[in-house]
């Protein structure tokens, strides 16, 4: 096993391969990225090596999507067999890796009480014998924060320098938005979860294809209902969408309790009801978007939305924020060899990164934490 003496090492070293582990609410699938870093500082060079994802077993899939529904001794036994499934899965693709920073799992998100990821850590050192940075959120919730979002930072560095306000949007299973002030203006960064991202659509076209889809390729089932506007009313009354940031949301909110209560009220029975309400939920999606920027964001519009995430890849929604952002340049993310499906994984490598380097990883002007922290814990 790696003595405290090679951590000494590879906090001294110019270059680090760092792998980013990362898995959100939508819960189809392990998004990691291997990424080079170069220099010591806050801000250094990077470069993509590798990246891709690796879709869950149906079974891990659906205890991750309704993790509520879990028993104590169901979750501890989660932990540890996600810890085991990362070994396999992994082993072809750890080749050359300084350090690995895995998110896990999140199975109950609660700020500024508790958020709790599961990914055994001790199975990945066991299998590999390379350092591991875990449990990210803990750190800022014990400091008054909402533990997420941790991302922001990361567009810090990113979308840097900036003549102008931009807005990173991430839209996985919650969407949420980083407002990213003028480089050298006196604004600090926000950020906060939306709401819904893609949670609630893939529910529903789970159910409308029997499974036979886990999410609308292209919006294309869409496309094909009809917005209702009194069932977009009704979820628009949700009281997540009053609260000011700081603010993150999770399947407490927008869950399966969440979602069984659209059901009894939009009572879909026949197929055109169900594209009606996969329509409707899409428009929910853009429109929590643009209702929490017009309320929290600057007085300005963004004079351009960097689009990231699985909803990256859904043409109607994408299409509906485009009208809800009139005169905004709005693209999906292709910069650096960073895409819409590896920038969180690449994200926890940098979080892991900083752990390293021993800089703070949170921002407390986006999460309320009383004070900047270093987060993830390191064990080797």
């Amino acid at each position: 096993m790696r003595s405290w003496s090679h951590i000494l090492d590879l906090q001294k070293s110019e270059k680090l391969n760092i792998m980013g582990l990362m898995s959100g609410t939508s819960a189809d699938g392990l998004d990691w990225c291997c990424s080079e870093f170069t220099g010591t500082g806050i801000y250094p060079e990077f470069s993509i090596l590798e990246s891709g994802t690796i879709p869950y077993p149906e079974e891990m899939m659906r205890m991750f999507k309704d993790p509520l529904l879990m028993t104590v001794s169901g979750a501890a036994d989660l932990h540890y067999r996600f810890g085991r499934w990362l070994t396999e899965v992994l082993a072809d693709r750890i080749k050359g890796v300084d350090l690995i920073a895995s998110h896990g799992q999140t199975l109950v998100h609660q700020p500024p009480a508790f958020s709790l990821q599961v990914g055994e850590p001790g199975e990945l050192i066991q299998a590999f014998d390379i350092p591991v940075v875990y449990d990210f959120r803990t750190a800022d919730v014990l400091a008054g924060g909402q533990g997420a979002p941790l991302i922001p930072i990361v567009d810090d560095l990113l979308f840097r320098p900036r003549s102008h306000w931009t807005l990173a949007l991430n839209i996985g299973g919650i969407a949420n938005l980083t407002a990213l002030p003028p480089s050298g203006s006196n604004h600090l960064i926000t950020a906060w979860d939306s709401g819904p991202g893609n949670t609630l659509i893939d529910r529903a076209v789970r159910a409308f294809t029997q499974d036979s889809q886990s999410y609308d390729d292209g919006g294309k089932l869409a496309v094909s209902g009809q917005l209702n506007r009194s069932w977009l009313q009704t979820m628009l009354q949700h009281d997540f969408l009053g609260q000011a940031p700081p603010r993150s949301a999770g399947q407490e909110d927008f869950g399966s309790e969440y979602y069984e209560e659209l059901l009894r009220i939009c009572q879909p029975g026949t197929e055109q009801s169900w594209l009606d309400l996969i329509c409707t939920l899409t428009h929910y999606t853009a429109e929590c978007i643009v209702h929490s920027w017009n309320s929290f964001g600057p007085a300005e519009l963004p004079e351009q939305v960097m689009v990231s995430g699985g909803g990256a890849h859904n043409d109607y929604l994408v299409e509906q924020l485009a009208l809800r952002f009139p005169d905004v340049e709005l693209r999906k993310l292709d910069q650096d060899g960073l895409g819409v499906d590896n920038k969180e994984a690449f994200g926890f490598a940098y979080l892991g990164y900083l752990n390293l380097r021993r800089f703070p990883g949170n921002l407390p002007s986006v999460t309320g934490a009383n004070g900047p922290r270093i987060l993830g814990k390191l064990i080797w």
